[in-house]
């Protein structure tokens, strides 16, 4: 969850004008307190542009970073307006991974660092009314921010609702087609199949009792009504076994090219159908894929590709995101392997911390039903 556009904007801004302060600063500065300040005005701008350009391991991290520069700016001999409004920028970003309890609490200890000079030297009436002023800004900040982040959200759900909406209705479309199968699949077997199997007893007792030119035309219905028993056999059979679904469309519909992350869909051009309980499988991996991205990757771009190869189906979700040093298994991830492993696949995790997150399942043609 990245801070917004508009808010890294902004961020960019204070973080310059105040870089004209810093410079300002240091003409009338010497020795190792004009290298301080300088090395913290570029610290606050390395951890806050690291945001912008590649989201970081840890944001925490990030966020403390910007805190301490800000804090030593203002403590700095001629520290002033413009370094403490850096403090405004680090409350901007804090809803996108705190609470707004802990977003309280992380303003007052930075707000209380920043002045904790001006209270020892000037006095309590003298320093509050600027710790107090400030305070108000970046509890405005806060608030403009977690409402910008509430609505994000709310635009990442209602983005997932309508992706498991529709996912769900292409499967009900499966299902109905499935049963219309079935159905046909009953049907011919329980009516045309009785009625060939009647016809073809008939026949056989007629093929006894049939002599001279009545013989012939009676063996060779009998033989007919065989060949049409067969077929009808083999039909039923098909229908019964082949059900299978389009993976490919159902894929597709988990795509989302306007809100972040970007969901790409991939698949062979010639992927056809897929057995129904592999495609019920990969599918519902799919849809955790991207639920798991979404909440937690930090990414801006989720790749799904399903390949069809001699021996199986493999379905890879690879994401752009932050990664992690190690994977613990939760419902989610312990859910997918086992629907996998279920079908006699395998499932795979390739994680490293700025590297990203990829998750493949392979399904083989073997698949256990």
């Amino acid at each position: 969850m990245r801070p917004t556009p508009i808010l890294m904007l902004a961020g960019s801004l204070v973080w310059a004008i105040s870089g004209v302060a810093v410079a300002r600063a240091l003409m009338g500065l010497t020795g190792a307190v004009a290298w301080t300040q300088l090395f913290a005005w570029l610290a606050f701008g390395v951890a806050f542009f690291s945001e912008l350009l590649r989201p970081v391991a840890d944001f925490r991290l990030s966020l403390a970073v910007q805190t301490l520069s800000a804090v030593g700016l203002v403590w700095a001999p001629q520290g002033g307006a413009f370094q403490a409004a850096l403090l405004v920028v680090v409350a901007g970003q804090l809803p996108a991974v705190f609470s707004f309890p802990t977003c309280f609490g992380w303003i007052a200890v930075q707000t209380g660092l920043a002045f904790a000079p001006r209270f020892w030297t000037e006095g309590f009436m003298s320093a509050a009314p600027a710790a107090m002023g400030y305070s108000a800004f970046q509890l405005f900040a806060v608030g403009a921010a977690g409402l910008a982040e509430s609505e994000r959200r709310a635009r990442l759900e209602l983005a997932r609702a309508k992706g498991r909406l529709e996912a769900m209705q292409e499967r009900l479309a499966e299902t109905t087609r499935e049963a219309e199968r079935l159905r046909i699949a009953r049907e011919l077997h329980d009516t045309l199949g009785h009625h060939l199997t009647a016809l073809g007893l008939d026949l056989e007792v007629a093929r006894h009792l049939a002599t001279g030119a009545a013989a012939e035309p009676v063996q060779r219905a009998r033989q007919l009504v065989s060949s049409l028993m067969a077929s009808v056999r083999d039909t039923v059979t098909e229908l019964r076994e082949d059900s299978c679904s389009d993976l490919a469309a159902g894929l597709r519909a988990l795509e989302r090219p306007g809100a972040p992350p970007l969901i790409v869909a991939e698949t062979d051009a010639g992927m056809g159908l897929v057995p129904q309980d592999v495609s019920l499988a990969l599918l519902r991996v799919a849809q955790e894929i991207v639920t798991n991205t979404v909440k937690h990757a930090r990414a801006a771009t989720l790749r799904l590709t399903l390949r069809a190869g001699e021996h199986g189906w493999t379905l890879e979700g690879r994401d752009d995101g932050a990664g992690a040093g190690r994977v613990c298994p939760g419902h989610g991830l312990s859910g997918m392997r086992e629907r996998i492993q279920g079908l006699g696949g395998t499932l795979t995790i390739d994680t490293s911390p700025g590297g990203g997150f990829a998750v493949t399942a392979f399904v083989p043609r073997t698949a256990r039903r």
